[in-house]
């Protein structure tokens, strides 16, 4: 939400795919602004940084970390930055080479969504449909958070929520409440997996108690730890303990006062998304894997 999506010098939150580090590893100055830069950050051990690196930060440890920097630049991101901007010449420099490797990057990740990315653009689209621009989503650790971090085109700050660095399970529905709490006149999308779900499924008695405007609660729900799951099959390890009993989402949801719907195709998940954003109170909208393809 920093630039608009369609800037042609935003390269998104795209330092998690292998176009958006081929991208970074060309540069000759990288300046970090605010950044723990964790591996959850970025999918990968350590970024091909083999440019000079600027780091500013409000943490001076963070200066000589995984990622030591040649200047560190201490002190409050906003006022910072302001210094920086008045220090450079006002006529920018020629950014056409950068424009051109933006567009190839943004051409790579519209060629090599893999078929799950695929089901996931899929939906995205429908939210960013119906979501309205001062609305703001709150995602919890799950495959389709992740491919959003770097697919939803974010239209404001402060619109995308999502536990970077720590990597939290069960972040999503909290963080969606005080979202909620702090901002009620946004309408809010919680963004979460069966499994993350389960780790704070008895917020939905808080938000259901305490919120008097839209909340709508997607549950993508494909039976499983799927990221955990997937990456133990990659290693040839038998998956254990990434297959849960999971209870009826529904049954729950309405135990708990939620509005709950069950889409069967992508079609009624837009039709349910734009009731729950015109309703007052909290939604539960559980997409099965199936009903997504």
């Amino acid at each position: 939400g920093l630039l608009p999506d369609e800037a042609p010098l935003n390269a998104g939150a795209t330092l998690c795919v292998e176009p958006g580090w081929q991208l970074i590893a060309q540069a000759d100055v990288v300046l970090a602004v605010g950044t723990e830069m964790a591996d959850t950050d970025y999918w990968r051990e350590r970024l091909p940084l083999n440019g000079e690196l600027l780091r500013l930060d409000i943490d001076p440890r963070k200066f000589n970390d995984f990622y030591p920097c040649s200047v560190a630049l201490h002190g409050d991101a906003r006022a910072t930055l302001d210094a920086l901007l008045q220090a450079l010449p006002p006529t920018p420099a020629e950014a056409g080479a950068a424009i051109h490797a933006v567009a190839d990057l943004r051409q790579a990740l519209q060629n090599g969504q893999g078929p799950l990315q695929q089901i996931h653009r899929s939906i995205l689209q429908r939210i960013a449909a119906e979501l309205p621009e001062h609305g703001f989503i709150a995602s919890d650790m799950t495959q389709l958070a992740y491919s959003g971090n770097y697919l939803y085109p974010t239209r404001a700050t402060r619109s995308w929520l999502h536990p970077t660095g720590y990597g939290t399970l069960g972040y999503g529905l909290p963080a969606g409440i005080g979202a909620k709490l702090g901002a009620p006149e946004r309408p809010g999308l919680v963004l979460v997996g069966d499994g993350g779900f389960l780790y704070t499924v008895q917020e939905l008695a808080t938000a259901v108690e305490e919120l008097r405007s839209p909340l709508v609660v997607l549950l993508w729900n494909n039976d499983a730890l799927g990221q955990i799951r997937d990456d133990m099959l990659d290693l040839n390890i038998e998956p254990i303990g990434v297959l849960p009993r999971n209870p009826d989402f529904a049954a729950l949801a309405r135990a708990f006062g939620c509005s709950v719907s069950q889409p069967a195709s992508l079609d009624e998940l837009q039709q349910e998304l734009r009731e729950g954003f015109a309703r007052n109170g909290v939604t539960l909208i559980e997409l099965k894997h199936a009903c997504a393809r």
